[in-house]
Order: C-alpha cells, then sequence, then structure tokens
C-alpha cells in the first residue's frame, strides 16, 4: 500500500505546486481562454491538463522503486498511450481539430494491443466471468477511445471535469483493491496517481476557476481510466461511472453533432446570475447540462455540483457491486 500513498502525495504535490507557475506563465503569454459560463466572459488561462499530467507521471515513477515485480511492458504501453491522448488534446487545443480528434484517439488505444493489453474476458455481477475471445483485439480500442472522447465531451463548467474525474478515479481504486484481480497493482498505481493529480489541480479549477483544463485534462483523465478499466478487468463499472457522460454524447449526437463545441450556444444569463437555455436552442445543439437547464435554470456552481453528487452516487453504486462480486455483501 505504500507506493498508492507515495504516489498519490506524489502527483498531488507536483500538480499543486505547479499551477500557479502554470497560470502566471499563460498569463505573461497571453494564452488565455474565454470562461462563457460567467456574465463577463472573463479570460482564464488553459493548457491546464500539462500540470495534471506532470503530476501523474512523475507519481508513477516515483513509486516504481516499490513495484519491482510489475510488468515493464504494461506499464509503459499504459504510460505511452497516455501520453498519446493528452498529445492528442494539447494539439486540439491550439489548432481546434474537431472532428480529426475523434480518429486521432483511436491511435493512442492501439499501443494497448501492442503493449499486450488484451483482455479477452468480462466480469459480470451476476454471470460471473465471460469469455469475449478475439473480440477483445476490437473491443478494448474501441472502449478506450470512447471512453476518452465522452469524458472529453461532458466539459466546460468550472471544476466539472476534474471533479468528476476525481471521483472515477476514486471510486475505480477503491473497486480494485476490493476485487485484488491479478493486475490490481498496476490499475491501483494509474488511478491513485490520476487521483492525486486532479486533487491537487481542483483548487485551481473549482469555481471561479482560475485554470482551464483543456482538452489536454480531459483526454487524460478518460484515457487512463478507459486503459485502468481495460487492464484491471473493470470495465463493466467504468461504464456505469461514464453513464452521464454516455448521456451526454447521445444527446449532443442525435442534435447538434457529436462533436461540436459547447462554445458555440453558451447559456443565458438571468438577472439574479442564473443560467439557462432558452428551448429553441436545444433543437439546435443539445446536453445533458442543457437539458438541465432548460428544466431548472440555476448557476454554475449549483449545477457543477449536482453532477458531482450524480457521480458520486454511481460511485457507490461501483463500489457496493465490487462488495458483491467479492461476496463481502
Amino acid at each position: 500500500m505504500i507506493y498508492l500513498l507515495l504516489s498519490l502525495i506524489t502527483s498531488f504535490l507536483v500538480t499543486y505546486f505547479l499551477v500557479p507557475r502554470h497560470i502566471e506563465k499563460l498569463k505573461k503569454l497571453k494564452m488565455l481562454e474565454k470562461d462563457v459560463n460567467k456574465e463577463d466572459y472573463r479570460k482564464v488561462p488553459g493548457f491546464g491538463g500539462l500540470t495534471i499530467l506532470a503530476g501523474f507521471i512523475i507519481g508513477i515513477f516515483v513509486s516504481l522503486y516499490f513495484m519491482k515485480d510489475m510488468e515493464a511492458v504494461k506499464l509503459l504501453g499504459a504510460i505511452s498511450a497516455v501520453l498519446l491522448f493528452s498529445l492528442v488534446g494539447l494539439v486540439d487545443d491550439v489548432l481546434r481539430l474537431t472532428r480529426k480528434k475523434l480518429f486521432l484517439t483511436f491511435f493512442p488505444a492501439l499501443l494497448l494491443l501492442a503493449a499486450g493489453i488484451v483482455d479477452p474476458f468480462i466480469s459480470l455481477p451476476i454471470k460471473g466471468v465471460i469469455t469475449i475471445g478475439i473480440l477483445g483485439w476490437i473491443l478494448i480500442p474501441v472502449f478506450v477511445m470512447a471512453t476518452a472522447n465522452f469524458t472529453n465531451m461532458l466539459a466546460g463548467f468550472n471544476g466539472l471535469e476534474a471533479g468528476t474525474g476525481a471521483i472515477m478515479a476514486f471510486s475505480l481504486l477503491i473497486c480494485t483493491l476490493i476485487l485484488g484481480y491479478p493486475q490490481a497493482p498496476m490499475v491501483a498505481l494509474l488511478l491513485s496517481s490520476l487521483l492525486g493529480a486532479l486533487l491537487g489541480f481542483l483548487p485551481y479549477n473549482k469555481y471561479p476557476a482560475k485554470v482551464f483544463p483543456g482538452d489536454t485534462g480531459t483526454y487524460l483523465i478518460g484515457g487512463v481510466i478507459g486503459i485502468a478499466a481495460s487492464i484491471g478487468d473493470i470495465k463493466l463499472l467504468a461504464v456505469i461511472l461514464l453513464i452521464p457522460h454516455i448521456l451526454d454524447a447521445t444527446l449532443k449526437f442525435l442534435t447538434g453533432g457529436i462533436l461540436q463545441e459547447n462554445s458555440y450556444y453558451p447559456p443565458e444569463f438571468l438577472a439574479d446570475g442564473r443560467l439557462t437555455i432558452k428551448k429553441e436552442a436545444m433543437r439546435e445543439y443539445n446536453s445533458l447540462l442543457r437539458v438541465i437547464l432548460t428544466k431548472r435554470p440555476m448557476g454554475e456552481r449549483s449545477i457543477v455540483n449536482l453532477m458531482l453528487v450524480v457521480e458520486g452516487v454511481l460511485g457507490l453504486a461501483v463500489i457496493c457491486i465490487s462488495l458483491i462480486i467479492r461476496g463481502i455483501i
């Protein structure tokens, strides 16, 4: 367990102390983005995902001394895939790739196959382990690619991406420790490093945000969740945690298109500062958060807190499922 605490603390400290310097540097370079959910459209530094990546990578490498028996090829493949996901996000932050980024995320997912991270099994709470055989070669890259893109899409509000990402990482970390599958040490290391980095980033990203994670951060979060779930045979649990993200992606696909940007159709502001969406705009571009704001206008902090509560409930659900699988409850 010492390696998990070390990775958690290291990644937290690296990210926490790196973010202020990152913010200062980007302000000097005038690399700022509009916060479309603020009435004054204030500008905030982006590319915060780079600090999450730094904490994540350093947290892993500092802990490796205590994990001499870990499969080096698989870990290297996982880290390389995370780096590539972050690179896709970084390029998108700079160039605004739109449709191209969806296809680019398939390449880091393919790295998992090269590293031997192919799982021909799926664990179900009632039926137990079922074999999917050669389908694993197709489903794993698609699953990881989908996870990264879904996480990238449910975004745009202060603290939302980092907050839900931290809850997912924590929930899957607990599930991994409960289930104790053969790859648990590697999966736990990936998740604890992500959790620490996100906890270090959240104080600067929560409302009112001083920095945004950007696509660099959101693709990293989704990539780590998908990779960890694939290695640790906890894919079904990850899908449950991703229910809000899947609903959001479905609504976007059915209206404006799955690759539209939220900022194209920003919310409007009521006199009391709450956000709302006109019903006419819903026909052009829909999303989970826009549906909520149409039904009930609320402040940015309130809608983010609502999503964190939903994600927390799903987190408790997957932990309970893990306890059922182990026969503890």
